[in-house]
């Protein structure tokens, strides 16, 4: 059974879901001083935090 978080609990606008699976997608990403591309997929089974910064290539 999913869990929706509403936007009144969070300071996001839309409602998150958990538990249910994001599309397969594949990104550009900053590795150990390179940049690779990665698949959701490589992390399947495994817990994974996404977070993205639109327009920003700011180092976190």
């Amino acid at each position: 059974m999913s869990h929706v978080i509403s936007p009144g609990q969070c300071f996001v606008k839309e409602p998150i879901v958990l538990d249910i699976p994001a599309a397969d997608f594949t990104a550009e990403a900053y590795y150990r001083g390179q940049r690779i591309d990665v698949k959701l997929s490589d992390f399947r089974n495994k817990w994974v935090i996404l977070f993205f910064y639109m327009n920003d290539f700011t180092f976190v």
